[in-house]
């Protein structure tokens, strides 16, 4: 098997990642043309930010991408009704960024008044 930057390159993970049954009913030139179009490379984001945060019940991941919109309005149409953006995670999420963002506000003032005495 070849190696998987190999495989992304050519673009056969995607090849990869269909139904058996599926595959081979490709003729050779809509596999070439599949795997063609997978390895193509994405212009990168000007924001790509992407870290992996170990805590204690598991580890998650926090990614941040931002740029031009390049998306069409019915495929943002579309992604707006599949990803709703009102979810109970999300307002998690940034009320616990907001407290964050308050609690270290306050210690870096208390911590200011502090050195002011």
């Amino acid at each position: 098997m070849p190696d998987s930057s190999s495989s992304k390159r050519n673009g056969q993970w995607l090849l990869d990642r269909l139904p058996e049954n599926i595959r081979k009913q490709l003729t050779q030139e809509a596999s070439d043309a599949i795997a063609a179009a997978a390895a193509q490379p994405v212009d990168p984001h000007p924001v790509d930010i992407r870290l992996s945060l170990p805590l204690p019940f598991r580890r998650v991941y926090l990614a941040v991408l931002a740029g031009s919109e390049r998306r069409s309005p019915q495929r943002l149409d579309a992604e707006s009704r599949r990803r709703r953006l009102v979810r109970a995670a999300n307002i998690v999420f940034v009320v616990a960024v907001l407290i964050l963002f308050y609690a270290g506000y306050r210690l870096a003032t208390l911590l200011i008044d502090a050195m002011m005495l």
